[in-house]
């Protein structure tokens, strides 16, 4: 960014204001490589009468970077991994080093929790991850019914 004109530095008006945002600027500039923002992946859940399906998209993270557990006590599904920094040569080839100018693919560790309504079976969960989407398959227990009317059979 251009530093405003000298003019609008000494104006009473608009000088201190300027010299604030520049300050503000100053303190809150961090080195480049810090800037990167952290991988959040996205998720979505669908429910069905038989199971939940959770599909989340992770490009570039490997299957041995990543790890999904159910956690019994709380129904609570959860994803956890890392995305390692992306190999980038450019096309000066190998060893050529760079400086970024923009950067918005994150990286980092992460861990997301999704509690699921109902009850879930352990028995039968699986896991895939291809093309950087994991699906998550989570049976429901069946005979258990969450809503509406339940009839009870009198005796």
């Amino acid at each position: 960014a251009r530093p405003p004109p000298p003019a609008l530095l000494s104006s009473p008006t608009f000088g201190p204001l300027l010299r604030f945002l520049e300050d503000v600027d100053k303190r809150l500039d961090v080195p480049r490589h810090r800037d990167r923002r952290a991988f959040s992946p996205r998720f979505d859940i669908l429910e069905l009468p038989a199971q939940f399906e959770l599909y989340g998209d992770l490009p570039g993270v490997n299957k041995a970077d990543l790890v999904v557990e159910l956690q019994d006590r709380e129904k609570v599904l959860v994803v956890k991994g890392k995305r390692g920094e992306c190999s980038v040569t450019g096309e000066g080839g190998e060893g050529a080093q760079g400086t970024y100018i923009i950067g918005e693919r994150g990286m980092g560790a992460f861990e997301k929790r999704f509690r699921l309504p109902g009850e879930v079976s352990r028995a039968g969960i699986r896991a895939t991850l291809e093309e950087g989407v994991l699906r998550v398959v989570v049976p429901r227990v069946m005979g258990v019914q969450e809503d509406g009317a339940h009839r009870i059979e009198i005796l």
